[in-house]
């Protein structure tokens, strides 16, 4: 990784010689070296470069723009991840919204939100709010790819492991039969 690191780094500079030209390339490279670090469980450095990249989109397009999106949701992953759940719940919702309002209801990324989303509402507690996700969710996934897909089998399963911890076990085994059946 410290290899992949330099490399990247280094584009970084070269990059930024022409910022106006290579603008998007460098907010790339900021978000590239945001997961990298993540990898590395340098999460200071990761959340710095991750905000680097979110705010040179916003400076230049607006904090509702298609290219804020990505940048939103890599930070709120990584929120989750560090247990800092409030500042997750805002940055997921933000990057959701903004896919919505592009692409509709019907789109992958609308099913990962409301994923990651239940999962994060599930940590903190609120289970009603992490079943409602996880269930549009599944019924996004029933709807765009029916029964034939690792994305049902996913939404499938984060019902049957939100169930078992409601200790509604019975619900959960028959949520953990259909991801496996898929």
């Amino acid at each position: 990784f410290s290899e992949a690191e330099n490399i990247i780094k280094k584009a970084l500079q070269i990059h930024i010689l022409d910022y106006d030209k290579n603008f998007l390339t460098i907010a790339s490279d900021y978000e590239i070296l945001s997961v990298l670090y993540r990898k590395l469980s340098d999460f200071k450095q990761a959340e710095e470069s991750g905000k680097k990249s979110l705010n040179m989109m916003i400076g230049r397009f607006g904090e509702h723009h298609i290219n804020c999106a990505s940048k939103y949701f890599t930070l709120g992953t990584l929120y989750a991840d560090l247990a800092r759940y409030k500042k997750s719940i805002g940055f997921l919702k933000k990057a959701h919204n903004i896919w919505i309002s592009i692409y509709g209801e019907k789109n992958s990324l609308v099913v990962q939100s409301y994923g990651n989303l239940a999962e994060v509402f599930r940590k903190v507690g609120d289970y009603e709010k992490a079943k409602e996700y996880h269930k549009k969710s599944l019924n996004l996934s029933v709807e765009l790819w029916k029964y034939n897909s690792s994305h049902t089998a996913q939404a499938y399963n984060n019902l049957s492991c939100l169930y078992s911890e409601l200790q509604k076990y019975g619900v959960a085994e028959k949520k953990k039969k259909k991801a496996i059946d898929i």
